[in-house]
């Protein structure tokens, strides 16, 4: 049986399982203050969820495809 995968993940726990950032409380602090962008996009809301085949960026040089 093929695996399901979410349409949506969490930004945050993107950011965390990643490694880009060190704790949620640090991607809170990060993506409130603009340093997440998706699909260059700049996101500030910390709620926010992530597509699937999108491209996350963490400031200028950290790139995730989702």
């Amino acid at each position: 049986m093929p695996e399901l995968k979410p349409e949506n993940y969490s930004l945050i726990s993107i950011l965390v399982e990643s490694k880009l950032v060190s704790s949620k409380s640090d991607a809170r602090r990060v993506i409130e203050q603009g340093g997440v962008k998706i699909n260059n996009e700049v996101v500030k809301d910390i709620e926010h969820t992530v597509p699937a085949d999108s491209v996350l960026q963490k400031g200028k040089i950290c790139f995730l495809r989702v």
